[in-house]
């Protein structure tokens, strides 16, 4: 055995000399070897003296802070202000101080009511304001935001007078409304169309037995423009044609003609 000296603590201690030629008989005890990678540190929050590893002082964090509790309430600092509207003492982090508006107001009502508010033109997002028209349906003179309206003036001053406007014969699609009833030989000359038409649609030639259901009879010359009076005229075979629903639909918006 051999005598040899602490590094850390200088206490003299032995170890064998194949340890000693091999490099390993610096350290005591395995603390003393421990804290010889460590090195002494002061927290930057509580003051705390503390011993860190060699290898984690890296990156912006490493060596200022004794815990995670530290630097998580380092991180929330707070400050003691004085409103400069009503003069109410309240806390504020100091991230939300600089450049920001929250400094000096400890509500938003205070904020308002100090005049740095920018209105107007003076903000960054104006689009006009306000303007004024009439409506279309009711004359009324109503206001309403330009940035609503970007491509063009709104016509109507309500819900109310917008669907007042656009429904029944005020609609610009009207075709002088649903008939219900097209004639007591109806019924009869319906079903000669359709089997005139081999029970087929006359566009898309779906089957009835395809679709699951009875194809529907369609009037080529719209029924309203012959009246009730002439519905012989009306309901001729010539004017009739069998269609699927969807077919029927997309005839009936103006999709497709005949």
């Amino acid at each position: 055995m051999v005598d040899v000296v602490c590094q850390r603590c200088g206490t003299e201690f032995y170890a064998s000399p194949s340890r000693v030629r091999d490099g390993w008989g610096k350290f005591c005890s395995f603390k003393c070897r421990d804290d010889g990678k460590k090195t002494e540190l002061v927290c930057k929050y509580c003051g705390i003296k503390y011993k860190v590893q060699n290898c984690q002082l890296r990156g912006s964090r490493a060596g200022k802070y004794c815990s995670k509790e530290c630097f998580i309430n380092d991180k929330k600092k707070y400050l003691i202000l004085e409103c400069v509207v009503c003069g109410k003492e309240f806390r504020r982090k100091l991230s939300q101080i600089t450049g920001t508006h929250r400094g000096p107001y400890c509500s938003r009502e205070c904020y308002w009511k100090s005049g740095d508010v920018p209105k107007g033109a003076e903000t960054g997002t104006w689009q006009g304001g306000m303007s004024t028209t009439t409506c279309d349906c009711c004359g009324v003179v109503f206001e309403y935001y330009q940035y609503h309206t970007r491509d063009s003036q709104p016509r109507f001053c309500s819900r109310e007078c917008y669907f007042t406007s656009n429904t029944g014969e005020n609609h610009c699609q009207w075709r002088g409304g649903r008939v219900y009833y097209y004639g007591p030989n109806w019924y009869k000359m319906r079903g000669e169309a359709r089997r005139a038409g081999n029970f087929e649609c006359a566009l898309c030639l779906s089957k009835e037995s395809d679709v699951g259901q009875e194809l529907d009879v369609h009037h080529i010359i719209p029924f309203r423009e012959f009246g009730i009076e002439n519905y012989l005229q009306a309901n001729d075979g010539d004017n009739l044609i069998c269609l699927c629903k969807s077919c029927h639909q997309i005839l009936e918006k103006g999709a497709i003609s005949i």
